[in-house]
């Protein structure tokens, strides 16, 4: 991690510093941990310096008291600067996420010659628009306009405010995961001020996908009978990781010998043994 002068600012750096470099800038309400370390490493892997940081007012990075920010979108573009000369970079890729793909935009427009390309994503471009891309909707419109309402200062209201948030840009095409991402949003909080509720009820969710499972597969040996199939390789890494999260214990025996047999298979195995060196980065690994 990462600090440049005042304000603070967070940022993080993944790969090769001789690699060229590429700046994520997040959106509104979202920490650098909104892009996925998953995405960084395997931007690393493919030869770039990634570099994620926390916005004024999200993560680690300096906060104001709620509605009063005495900051403005070219200041938060200078920050983005300070990253770069955080890290002693003279130019790097710049990606920005929606309000992040404002900041993006105003990075290049203020600081040409720190910028080698911009990549401008869910955002809408900047001055007179003839993009001719489609508008916010109406109703992401009207649910911004609650945020005028929400007491920032209140945890509860907030986390509820972003999982509504999460939920109208998700994208049609899969089902929303309420349940893991209240999870999420809840493991970005400081130590020992998580929301025990909203992870209860993640947990839940799992039970009861387990006590579905366990009905299933108390008279069989494989998830579609007595052969091992695709459906078993999918189910392989969720329950292996979900037993981490919510241990099967003796309340789902079915449950438990089906994820121990898997355990015993070569394939599995294998894939085990290779991913121990990443386990680190999973928060609820154990060893």
């Amino acid at each position: 991690m990462t600090k440049t002068g005042r304000p603070d600012i967070i940022s993080e750096a993944f790969g090769d510093p001789a690699d060229p470099a590429l700046l994520l800038i997040m959106g509104a309400m979202a920490s650098m941990l909104w892009w996925p370390e998953a995405l960084c490493r395997k931007l690393a892997g493919a030869g770039l310096f990634v570099l994620r940081y926390d916005n004024r007012d999200t993560g680690r990075s300096t906060k104001y008291p709620p509605g009063e920010p005495p900051y403005t979108f070219d200041d938060m573009a200078d920050d983005a600067i300070g990253v770069l000369d955080s890290h002693g970079l003279d130019k790097a890729h710049i990606a920005g996420m929606s309000m992040g793909g404002m900041i993006a935009q105003l990075v290049a427009l203020k600081h040409p010659s720190r910028v080698a390309s911009l990549t401008v994503i869910s955002s809408s471009p900047l001055g007179v628009d003839t993009s001719n891309l489609p508008q916010t909707s109406d109703a992401y419109i009207e649910h911004s306009a609650e945020g005028a309402h929400i007491d920032w200062s209140d945890r509860r209201q907030v986390i509820d405010f972003m999982i509504k948030d999460t939920r109208a840009i998700a994208s049609t095409a899969h089902p929303f995961d309420e349940g893991r991402m209240r999870a999420f949003i809840d493991r970005l909080r400081p130590e020992g001020r998580t929301d025990p509720f909203g992870v209860e009820q993640a947990r839940d969710q799992l039970r009861n996908s387990y006590a579905i499972i366990e009905q299933e597969m108390a008279s069989r040996t494989w998830a579609v009978g007595d052969a091992f199939t695709m459906a078993d390789c999918a189910a392989s890494p969720a329950l292996f990781y979900a037993n981490k999260v919510e241990p099967f214990g003796d309340k789902y025996p079915a449950v438990k010998r089906y994820h121990d047999r898997l355990l015993q298979r070569p394939a599995f195995i294998r894939v085990i043994e290779e991913a121990q060196p990443y386990f680190k980065l999973f928060p609820y690994n154990d060893g």
